[in-house]
């Protein structure tokens, strides 16, 4: 099986459990996985990935593992509120993520990368 992430103008970000997923049925399976992007969408680096002097460079992205509702949000340092861009990502009623909610960052295919979970899979059907 070959996942990866949208790219392009317009790509929607990937929930990190979804490919998980997939990764895991294919281990119990015994079907071969390769990993092969993240497409524009990475995981979440950390804050100062995304900022340049207090100033947002990129934007964030929340997507729901569920539904596979998606938006864009913009996260303050100063006071960590979120701020509509295209959506709040969904919370709870004290106002933390749920836990169901991945918050993802664009990067960029070539930055996003290929490692799920720390590590690339590279895995192939053996030939007969």
């Amino acid at each position: 099986m070959i996942v990866g992430g949208e790219s392009g103008h317009d790509a929607r970000p990937m929930h990190p459990d979804w490919a998980r997923s997939l990764r895991d049925q294919c281990k119990a399976a015994g079907v071969p996985f390769l990993f092969k992007q993240w497409g524009e969408w990475g995981e979440f680096v950390n804050e100062a990935h995304f900022t340049h002097g207090g100033d947002e460079k990129h934007a964030h992205a929340w997507v729901d593992v569920g539904t596979g509702n998606h938006g864009e949000c913009w996260i303050y340092d100063d006071d960590g509120v979120w701020t509509n861009w295209t959506g709040h990502p969904p919370t709870d009623a004290v106002g933390n993520v749920l836990p169901q909610v991945a918050i993802m960052g664009w990067h960029g295919k070539s930055a996003a990368g290929r490692a799920l979970d720390g590590r690339t899979h590279d895995e192939f059907p053996v030939s007969v």
